[in-house]
């Protein structure tokens, strides 16, 4: 069974010419990235920091949809779009969700990377 970043090895592989090491040398840093990002958008959301919290979720968003994770490129624009409206109080629950998805993101990684 294809772990999703088999198909995302594929994908980067076939599209831009990248070798194994070079995919997780990106994926590395996006799990990097999205960590600090995510630490950082719950303290916008904690101190109603809405500019903040739509920065973050935006560039979540992006990063994730570079890479084809779609669930969470998708949770972290409904995100966005709430900090564009200033509705933070509806948020806990999906920054709960992306972060959950993101932890999941980050097991699948390490197994994958591990072969």
């Amino acid at each position: 069974m294809k772990n999703r970043f088999d198909m995302i090895f594929e994908r980067l592989a076939n599209e831009a010419g990248l070798e194994f090491e070079d995919v997780k040398e990106i994926v590395e840093t996006y799990v990097e990235t999205t960590y600090s990002d995510l630490l950082e958008l719950k303290a916008a959301l904690r101190t109603g920091d809405a500019e903040k919290t739509h920065r973050k979720a935006h560039s979540i968003k992006g990063s994730s949809r570079a890479l084809g994770l779609t669930e969470l490129s998708e949770l972290a624009g409904r995100i966005d779009e709430g900090a564009c409206e200033n509705n933070l109080r509806a948020l806990s629950g999906l920054v709960q969700e992306l972060d959950e998805g993101y932890e999941k993101i980050v097991a699948d990684f390490c197994k994958w990377k591990q072969r």
